[in-house]
């Protein structure tokens, strides 16, 4: 009964922000910008779509911690979590990050070489942050393979 209360609360996001033009929606979107990266730099197959967002919301927290104040306790917790389900949190070497940022950049999140990408200061909050850099990413993406 959970995933219905959970689907209603999306579908009311959704229906609120519709085109995405209050930004409300656009948190729903946490982990997906680095995910959709990787789905794409993978190829698509070899990583189920909830598996790739699973590494981008690891390195949203990644990024969460120098951007938003998420406390290393609270990252660690959501690793712990993913691993937990058997999703994957470790990137492996032959992705290519390179890949990932030239996806990246065809994101509907990326115009005029900024990107607006969703930060967390704690588990259940989020906003949106126009003050990501791709070097930022790019870093967290490298983390990835260290975990």
């Amino acid at each position: 009964m959970k995933e219905i209360g959970d689907c209603m609360i999306k579908a009311g996001i959704v229906a609120a922000d519709e085109h995405e033009t209050t930004g409300e929606r656009a948190l729903l979107n946490y982990g997906h910008t680095i995910g959709h990266g990787i789905e794409a730099a993978a190829g698509y197959g070899r990583y189920l779509h909830g598996e790739a967002i699973s590494l981008g919301i690891v390195a949203a927290g990644i990024i969460s911690m120098k951007h938003a104040a998420l406390p290393a306790q609270e990252h660690e917790r959501i690793v712990a979590l993913l691993k937990q389900f058997h999703l994957p949190v470790k990137l492996p070497p032959d992705i290519i990050t390179g890949t990932i940022i030239a996806a990246l950049k065809t994101d509907k999140k990326f115009s005029e070489g900024k990107i607006r990408f969703v930060l967390t200061p704690g588990i259940g909050e989020a906003f949106v942050s126009p003050d990501v850099t791709l070097d930022e990413i790019r870093g967290a993406i490298e983390a990835l393979r260290e975990i």
